[in-house]
């Protein structure tokens, strides 16, 4: 009796409208913590790939501690904004978790769908920001740390060249 009534259909559509409309605003928030993460991570490598080059290169220690400088701001700001958008997503799954959707004919069934695939892909960030973000130990070791690792290697491998060309004169 309650369907056969002339503006349930209508109703009943445009609640399946506001559902899906809904889970395309999730989507798109998902897009946007993947486009912040993007921007923090291609910082932060740019900064690397000049501290990097900068080793490489051994110019004065002023110009290695200004790199580091910015290695470290760059850093900092990749997990601040890491930080943001892993509080971004946690709002959407709460938001997710809390929203009900009917499973009831065609659309409800890609609706059903499409919530099962942002749950998926906001646990995917979540783990994958995790990681790149790295644990809280490595926050509150010492800075210079990585200068002095990068620095060995680099003098582990000067000293496997010296020993080759020195086998190679003899």
């Amino acid at each position: 009796m309650f369907l056969q009534l002339p503006h349930t259909p209508q109703a009943l559509a445009q609640e399946q409208h506001r559902k899906l409309v809904e889970l395309l605003d999730g989507s798109l928030s998902l897009l946007d913590v993947c486009g912040t993460a993007k921007d923090a991570l291609q910082k932060t490598k740019e900064c690397t790939q000049e501290l990097q080059s900068i080793l490489c290169r051994r110019r004065g220690t002023e110009c290695l501690a200004n790199e580091v400088r910015k290695y470290f701001t760059s850093r900092k700001a990749a997990r601040k904004a890491i930080c943001k958008a892993l509080k971004n997503l946690k709002h959407m799954e709460n938001k997710l978790a809390s929203s009900s959707f009917s499973k009831d004919g065609e659309t409800g069934a890609v609706i059903s769908t499409l919530k099962q695939v942002e749950a998926v892909t906001i646990s995917v960030l979540e783990s994958m920001l995790t990681f790149i973000s790295g644990p809280e130990a490595e926050l509150k070791s010492s800075r210079w740390s990585l200068i002095s690792k990068l620095m060995h290697q680099k003098r582990v491998m000067c000293e496997e060249a010296e020993q080759k060309t020195i086998a190679f004169l003899h």
